[in-house]
């Protein structure tokens, strides 16, 4: 079953295999959860006793009872197993610091990325794996790509960077980018997107 799993994973994400619609979930809709609740939840399951300490691990502090409720709320409403969640918390981690080394994910932060998995219907181990590493490949080209376009002294916009994604989902690389720019460059003088 778990080479299964990552097979189907693996060709969703080239898009070979299709995908089943997802409910998206409303965290409007989420059930608001109480100190007791993470109480009661931390003494009778050591799954979301493990995934607390490997969040305050992650995350190099205590968490606040409202960050435990958040968390509650993504074991629970979500309902992603603890290796998925460990493996998103150490996603976002890593996200983070490749943005800006020394910065740590926000629990509001990951819980957002945890409901884009629950709707994108990431649950499995596999699944998580196969993402979390295509998501990292396409950060680390995408600061080839800035690097390539001489943008070193600041960040990219959150327009810049779904604009190299698109290049880069489009299959164009660093010298068909590189090219592109030399010529904007030699006809405007400047970079212009």
């Amino acid at each position: 079953q778990a080479r299964y799993d990552l097979a189907c994973a693996t060709l969703q994400q080239l898009g070979l295999w299709p995908q089943e619609a997802r409910q998206h979930l409303d965290a409007s809709q989420a059930p608001v959860y109480t100190e007791q609740d993470v109480i009661r939840e931390t003494r009778t399951s050591r799954e979301f006793e493990a995934i607390t300490g490997e969040t305050q691990r992650r995350l190099g502090r205590v968490l606040s009872s409202e960050e435990l409720k958040t968390l509650l709320g993504i074991y629970r409403y979500l309902g992603l197993p603890v290796e998925v969640i460990s493996i998103l918390i150490h996603y976002c981690t890593e996200r983070c610091r490749s943005r800006d080394p020394g910065r740590i994910p926000t629990i509001r932060m990951i819980e957002k990325e945890a409901y884009r998995w629950a709707d994108l219907g990431i649950d499995t181990l596999e699944e998580a794996a196969v993402y979390m590493q295509s998501q990292l490949q396409l950060q680390a080209r995408a600061r080839r790509i800035r690097a390539v376009l001489q943008i070193e002294e600041r960040k990219l916009t959150a327009g810049e960077e779904k604009l190299i994604h698109t290049w880069l989902s489009w299959g164009f690389g660093e010298n068909e980018i590189r090219a592109a720019y030399e010529k904007t460059c030699m006809n405007t003088g400047c970079l212009k997107w």
